[in-house]
């Protein structure tokens, strides 16, 4: 139930901890060195995953700070398999496979699995299927299922959990972050609307 906050500042850590009421915990993270805070997720075993696109690289974190894997080389953009270049979120499948939106620098999602070992990448730079002009968030559905926002393209693409293109959804402005919870609903933020959209995942078998 506690809440994290990634930001960027003049405030000594840059990760901030609140309880549901809003009432200040804790923070961390100053000795991070974080080039420029991006993305904050919680995994399901309750491991804080940063996004720090000014150095090129993701970490996994206790919820007090320590260091439990890093991908991505600190201070190195790159399209290697074991590089980004700004990356910009991650999500993670149903058995713990690792998808980092490689998004600002390269235009792809890198897949890892649970241990950070390379599986697979896709995407290149352009607005047809499976291009991308920004991938800014990413998500999971309980079936595998990978959404991308596509966020410059103003549109989300779906994904078999291989990158195979299933479809895209186009009725979108700028969409900005993407979230799916435990039930198949997914949050979707653009950021020209200031809104947010609640959708219910519903897939033919």
């Amino acid at each position: 139930g506690e809440v994290y906050v990634f930001h960027r500042g003049d405030a000594a850590d840059p990760i901030v901890v609140f309880d549901a009421e809003g009432t200040y915990q804790r923070s961390f993270g100053a000795d991070l060195d974080f080039g420029n805070e991006h993305g904050l997720r919680v995994d399901r075993h309750d491991n804080l995953w940063v996004t720090d696109n000014g150095n090129h690289r993701v970490m996994k974190l206790t919820t007090d700070g320590d260091v439990l894997m890093t991908l991505g080389i600190k201070g190195q953009a790159g399209t290697t398999d074991d590089t980004f270049d700004r990356p910009a979120d991650i999500a993670f499948g149903p058995n713990d496979e690792l998808y980092v939106a490689d998004g600002y620098g390269n235009s792809r999602v890198v897949k890892y699995d649970a241990e950070g070992n390379f599986v697979t990448t896709w995407g290149t730079p352009g607005s047809g299927p499976g291009e991308f002009d920004l991938v800014h968030s990413i998500a999971v559905d309980s079936q595998g299922r990978v959404y991308a926002s596509d966020r410059e393209n103003n549109r989300i693409q779906v994904f078999t959990a291989d990158g195979t293109f299933i479809e895209q959804w186009t009725d979108f402005a700028r969409p900005c972050d993407i979230y799916v919870d435990a039930d198949n609903t997914m949050y979707v933020v653009e950021l020209n609307a200031l809104v947010i959209y609640e959708l219910k995942i519903c897939w033919m078998n």
